[in-house]
């Protein structure tokens, strides 16, 4: 009778796609907000993440984070190199369509998080992680154009 990840920490299984977009939220307005600021342990700020992430410990947020912000920023920089090639007539759907298939030849793997990314890209704190502001990449084509 034995379970896949039975025996392991709460909260250290797979992410559901539900959960990432939920945590790239509550990372975005957690960091943003002057109460957890430098003086705070990081803990607290963890706790503060996971208040609407049922069944997730801090921990377990604090290193999903690691993980997707570290595949979030490779796929910024994949959107980045396209958007540098300046494309004619692509819209922003074809870029990260092009962004997407630029990750898999890059990382042997499929981005698995765009509603996130898309999350993170609305935050300041998160733009300042990354090398350049980005543009509106990832908002919806019929609002741009």
């Amino acid at each position: 009778m034995s379970k896949a990840g039975a025996g392991r920490e709460a909260g250290s299984q797979n992410w559901k796609p539900d959960e990432v977009k939920l945590l790239s939220v509550r990372w975005a307005a957690v960091s943003e907000d002057a109460r957890y600021g430098k003086d705070r342990k990081s803990e607290d700020f963890w706790k503060a993440i996971v208040v609407g992430i049922p069944n997730r410990t801090w921990d377990s947020a604090r290193r999903m984070f690691g993980r997707l912000a570290s595949q979030v920023q490779k796929f910024e920089s994949c959107v980045k190199q396209i958007q540098n090639k300046k494309p004619s007539g692509v819209n922003n759907d074809d870029i990260i369509r092009m962004a997407l298939e630029l990750y898999q030849a890059q990382e042997k793997k499929a981005f698995k998080f765009v509603d996130a990314w898309t999350e993170f890209r609305k935050s300041d704190k998160f733009n300042s992680r990354t090398a350049d502001s980005p543009s509106s990449v990832g908002e919806s084509s019929s609002a741009n154009g």
